[in-house]
């Protein structure tokens, strides 16, 4: 719920960002990347964790597949070109 009224309160046209370091982390322990809430939030630019600059995906912040948002795996393959 908090993710859906976090994504909801974005201005039109905003994308959803990620962190490359959190989402290799991720790939290497669960076998895929997933959307972090504290990434989405606005005014928020760099990872807390890793203290790097977020990046901004392709995926539109209200685009939705089936009611679902999509899987981050399938629009952060720049990162997996890296592993």
């Amino acid at each position: 719920r908090l993710i859906s009224q976090t994504l909801s309160s974005q201005k039109k046209g905003k994308k959803l960002c990620y962190c490359p370091a959190c989402a290799q982390e991720e790939h290497h322990l669960y076998g895929e990347p997933f959307w972090h809430t504290l990434h989405q939030i606005h005014g928020v630019k760099y990872c807390q964790i890793h203290k790097i600059p977020l990046v901004e995906s392709a995926v539109d912040a209200k685009y939705k597949q089936g009611g679902e948002i999509l899987s981050c795996v399938y629009f952060c393959k720049r990162i997996f070109a890296l592993l």
